[in-house]
Formats: structure tokens, C-alpha cells, sequence
């Protein structure tokens, strides 16, 4: 059960981190497209 809540919350943050690097991404991608 812990095993599964572990990789439920590292999902989670894996998840969140590429967000992160998407909007990142976008923003300097629309701003040389500007």
C-alpha cells in the first residue's frame, strides 16, 4: 500500500515538473516568436 502512494506522489511530481518545464518552454518559445 505505502509502495503505491510512493509512486502515486512521485508521479505527481513528475507531472508537476514537466509542467512546469512546459510553460516554461512555451514562454520563451512565444516570446521569439514575438
Amino acid at each position: 500500500m505505502q509502495n503505491i502512494a510512493k509512486k502515486l506522489t512521485n508521479r505527481q511530481v513528475f507531472l508537476g515538473f514537466l509542467q512546469s518545464v512546459d510553460i516554461n518552454f512555451e514562454g520563451k518559445y512565444m516570446k521569439r516568436r514575438i
